[in-house]
C-alpha cells in the first residue's frame, strides 16, 4: 500500500512538473514570434530610414522646419514629422495609443485598413510639404492607395498578428543632430546623424520605461494583465546615417 501511494506521489509530481516545464517552452515560443516579427519590420525600417537620409541633397541640414517632434500629452501620443526633400516621415508614438484617452497627432486623409491613424509611414514629399503647416496645422497624410502610391506604410498592421496580440507599433523615434545651421562637412555638403526607437508590442499596459533611462521594456510578469507575458516584446534600436549624398 505504501509503495503505491508513494509510487502516485512520484507520478504526480512529475506529470505536473512536465506540465510546467511545457508551459513555460509554449511562453518562450510566443515571445519569440513576436521577436522574430519586431526584426522582420525592423529591417523594412531600418533600410528605408537609413536610405532616404542618404538620398537627401547635398547641403540638406536638419531644423525646425525639416524636424517637427510633436510631444505627448494627457490627450496625445506624441509622434513626429522628417522631411529630407525627397522622401518624408510621419509618426504616431505607439506607446499609449491604445488607451482611449489619447489620440494620434497624424493621421491619413482618408480612411486605410478601416483606421485613419498609422504608427510609421514614408511619404514621396521632394517638397517638404508634410512638415509645413496650412492654416496652422501640419498636413494629413496621402493613403497608400492613392495615385502614384506616394506613401508606404512601414508598420502595415495587415502583416501583424492582432489576434494574439502581436500589433507592433514604433514606440518613438529621435535623431541628432536636429538643430543645425550648416551641413557638419561644410566640403561635401554631408551630415552624419544618429537615429534611435524602439519598436515593440502595442498595448500600453504591457510597457514600463526602464529606470534612469528613455528606453522601453516589458513590465515583469506580475505586473502584466492575462498572457501579455507571452506577447510582449520591446526592442530599442540605435542606427547611423549619413545625408547629403543626393543631387540637388
Amino acid at each position: 500500500m505504501i509503495e503505491t501511494i508513494l509510487a502516485m506521489t512520484f507520478t504526480a509530481v512529475l506529470l505536473l512538473a512536465v506540465a510546467a516545464v511545457g508551459m513555460q517552452a509554449i511562453q518562450i515560443y510566443r515571445k519569440g514570434i513576436t521577436l522574430n516579427q519586431i526584426d522582420q519590420v525592423n529591417r523594412t525600417v531600418y533600410s528605408d530610414l537609413q536610405s532616404a537620409f542618404e538620398a537627401s541633397p547635398q547641403g540638406f541640414v536638419l531644423n525646425n522646419t525639416t524636424y517637427v517632434p510633436q510631444a505627448s500629452s494627457s490627450t496625445s501620443t506624441g509622434g513626429g514629422r522628417i522631411c529630407l526633400q525627397r522622401y518624408s516621415f510621419v509618426w504616431n508614438n505607439g506607446i499609449g495609443t491604445s488607451a482611449t484617452t489619447k489620440t494620434p497627432p497624424n493621421n491619413y486623409n482618408g480612411t486605410y485598413n478601416g483606421q485613419r491613424s498609422f504608427s510609421l509611414v514614408r511619404v514621396y514629399d521632394p517638397t517638404n510639404s508634410m512638415c509645413q503647416k496650412t492654416g496652422g496645422n501640419y498636413p494629413d497624410v496621402p493613403l497608400p492607395t492613392a495615385a502614384n502610391h506616394p506613401t508606404l506604410d512601414l508598420i502595415n498592421s495587415d502583416t501583424q498578428d492582432t489576434k494574439n496580440n502581436r500589433s507592433l507599433a514604433l514606440q518613438y523615434l529621435t535623431v541628432t543632430p536636429n538643430n543645425s545651421s550648416a551641413p557638419e562637412d561644410v566640403t561635401t555638403g554631408q551630415t552624419n546623424y544618429i537615429i534611435s526607437y524602439a519598436l515593440g508590442t502595442n498595448t500600453v499596459d504591457s510597457l514600463t520605461t526602464q529606470p534612469g533611462t528613455n528606453l522601453y521594456i516589458c513590465k515583469t510578469t506580475t505586473g502584466l494583465i492575462g498572457g501579455a507575458f507571452e506577447f510582449c516584446a520591446v526592442e530599442n534600436f540605435t542606427i547611423a546615417a549619413r545625408g547629403g549624398f543626393g543631387v540637388n
